[in-house]
């Protein structure tokens, strides 16, 4: 744990670099002519009127000096550069564009494909379960299979029983038959049909019972009833439970063996909620085992379960899967993922049905390139793009190298103008799930535009450094503020989560009672308790959404930990809020006791434009920007969803 702050603190060294380096760079850093920069530096210093730090814009000087925060030399905003034009556009000419090393792509459609991964188990198919009864109460004298496990074909037999039922009426088979024999020759037409109808009716009642018409013939042949009766195999398959004892006493209807045919298995996959729109019947899934490394498996989704379950939030989906080599094992643990083709507005293409094919609509897995009759049910096939949902149009997309996430939003730039002004567009774009190397564009940005891919956090440093809206600083008017898209997160991820927030109200507690090692000891403690939220815990395509948010969120923490001032902590303090705000508003948090967060502010901090920060519902308001100085102000904005269990 002890390594963690100098961790941090590199990463922090790292961010002023970039940043210092983005100022050089734009405003034409390289090898300067001193003396014409000394004859220069009166009239630039007199246009100049606000100095600001190139890591920390929120620094307004109206002379020059040092940064308070990270100590950094401040650096001029000349005035024609800031609120005179758009706040979003950054003018910039093509050499400072190359120094910056700034790349575009056009935007265009594409094929994408979301990888969702699911993990499962596989089960018995229900379809294929049979069960050996007893048709008459009696004794079971005999069993030929004695355990589970044991392999059985459709017709071996399996068990000997006795019963006093079954004697009896095939002492009544026997009577019949010689009456039958009796009356041949009687003259009495009805007595002859009567006789024979007996024996047709202890016949059928014989069947009943179990026995098959070749042990019935072989009674009438014998002259004897038989004393016991075997009862065969119902289908072949495993024997997966016997429920009776060799001597026992049965009951009519009474299980004795129940048998399995594994040959075609079911995987049973948990999807989350937030998944369930790329889901389709018929997909193909692809799953391994632990049993076979390297090895891929095929199945099908048969059904996605009408019914959400509880407390996980969980929709069980069914995937038919062939095991003809019975390689697979009911009960293995699966890991499987679904590659899914997005298109227009991120909706599942269900591209894999669109061909010329026909299934079943009760028994989608089934799929053949003929019309004709389902071969389990009988239902007539119908063309497989007429089950399947969703219309498929290739979406917009950009590399996942150009979008700035916030965890709120997402800020792309977009080159304006023409070539001999050339100018780049902060612009706020809605994504949908990242797809490999690549996000689908919902809103934002046309085809043929020509969007940042390498360079945009230099621009956005630029435009902070001009008091532009930038990704870090953009206004939040209240009528067009949204709530957070949240995304499903299990109990296990929340509850770090909620465990490394612990840190951070002791971090506002520290500040606010003016205690400046306590505050850095718990900002510390708060990044490593963030260095070890498993993101991974998130499925799907959420995942890596999740890894950024813990990592802005702890690169925040780390730049206050490293202030050397209780002033300076508490500028950067803001920063840490943010992006915290992102993360629980987002995948929500747990603490073992129940209680929740609230979200306050204080309207004096910062000369006026106000800090927020975060404490627990219930407590009394403990401002961390004033102290003992303003301790009480601070009014509650709201209270943090805690997300509930997914």
């Amino acid at each position: 744990p002890t390594r963690f702050p100098f961790a941090y603190l590199a990463l922090a060294l790292l961010l002023l670099f970039g940043a210092g380096f983005t100022g050089w760079a734009i405003r034409g850093g390289g090898v300067h002519d001193h003396e014409a920069e000394t004859a220069q530096a009166a009239p630039n210093e007199a246009a100049v009127e606000v100095w600001t730090c190139s890591m920390h814009p929120q620094i307004r000087s109206p002379q020059p000096g040092k940064c308070p925060i990270c100590g950094m030399d401040l650096i001029p905003v000349p005035q024609g550069d800031s609120r005179t034009t758009d706040p979003r556009t950054l003018p910039l000419s093509a050499s400072a564009a190359a120094l910056a090393d700034v790349r575009t792509l056009v935007v265009e459609r594409r094929a994408l494909d979301l990888d969702l991964r699911m993990v499962g188990k596989i089960a018995y198919d229900e379809t294929r379960l049979s069960d050996l009864t007893a048709w008459m109460p009696g004794r079971l004298d005999r069993l030929f299979v004695d355990s589970t496990g044991v392999p059985v074909r459709e017709g071996e037999h399996m068990a000997e029983i006795y019963s006093p039922k079954l004697f009896a009426a095939q002492e009544e088979l026997l009577q019949a038959a010689r009456s039958v024999e009796r009356l041949a020759q009687s003259p009495l037409e009805d007595l002859r049909r009567t006789s024979v109808a007996t024996l047709e009716a202890v016949r059928s009642k014989l069947r009943l019972l179990g026995l098959t018409d070749a042990q019935i013939e072989g009674v009438l042949e014998r002259g004897s009833p038989q004393v016991r009766l075997t009862l065969y195999a119902p289908a072949g398959g495993i024997v997966i439970e016997k429920l009776a004892q060799e001597g026992g006493w049965v009951n009519e209807g009474s299980v004795l063996f129940r048998i399995a045919d594994i040959h075609t298995l079911w995987l049973e996959l948990d999807a989350y909620e937030s998944d369930l729109s790329w889901l389709r019947s018929g997909q193909e899934v692809r799953f391994s085992v632990a049993a076979y490394p390297g090895e891929t498996f095929i199945g099908r989704i048969s059904l996605i379960h009408p019914m959400l379950r509880q407390p996980s939030r969980t929709v069980r989906v069914r995937v038919v899967v062939s095991n003809e080599d019975l390689r697979l094992k009911p009960g293995m643990f699966a890991s499987a993922h679904i590659s899914v083709g997005l298109g227009t507005n991120a909706q599942s293409s269900a591209r894999d049905l669109m061909s010329e094919m026909f299934t079943c609509p009760m028994h989608p897995e089934v799929l053949q390139a003929e019309p004709g009759e389902c071969p389990i049910c009988s239902m007539p096939l119908e063309p497989a793009g007429e089950i399947a949902t969703g219309s498929f149009e290739l979406p917009l997309a950009i590399p996942a190298t150009a979008p700035l996430l916030t965890g709120e939003r997402a800020v792309v730039y977009v080159r304006v103008g023409d070539d001999q002004n050339p100018a780049y567009e902060a612009r706020r774009v809605v994504l949908g799930p990242r797809a490999g190397d690549w996000y689908p564009v919902l809103e934002g940005l046309m085809e043929g535009e020509r969007v940042v891919v390498q360079g945009a956090f230099r621009l956005d440093s630029e435009l902070q450094i001009r008091g532009g809206e930038s990704m870090m600083h953009t206004p939040k008017p209240a009528e067009t503020a949204k709530a957070p898209v949240q995304i499903a997160a299990p109990d296990p991820f929340r509850s770090a989560v909620g465990d490394a927030f612990l840190r951070l109200d002791a971090a506002a507690t520290a500040l606010a009672a003016d205690d400046f090692e306590a505050a850095r000891e718990a900002l510390v403690k708060f990044g490593v308790a963030l260095a070890g939220v498993d993101a991974s815990l998130i499925q799907g395509s959420h995942a890596g959404h999740a890894e950024m948010s813990l990592r802005r969120l702890a690169a925040a923490a780390a730049a206050a930990a490293t202030a050397e001032q209780l002033e300076a902590a508490r500028a950067v303090f803001p920063m840490v809020i943010l992006e915290a705000l992102a993360l629980v508003e987002t995948f929500g948090y747990a603490f073992e006791d129940g209680r929740s967060l609230v979200l306050l502010n204080c309207p004096m901090a910062f000369d006026g434009k106000g800090g927020d920060w975060i404490q627990f519902a219930g407590t009394e308001t403990a401002n961390p920007y004033f102290g003992e100085t303003m301790l009480r102000c601070g009014d509650e904005v709201r209270t943090l969803p805690t997300g509930g269990p997914r």
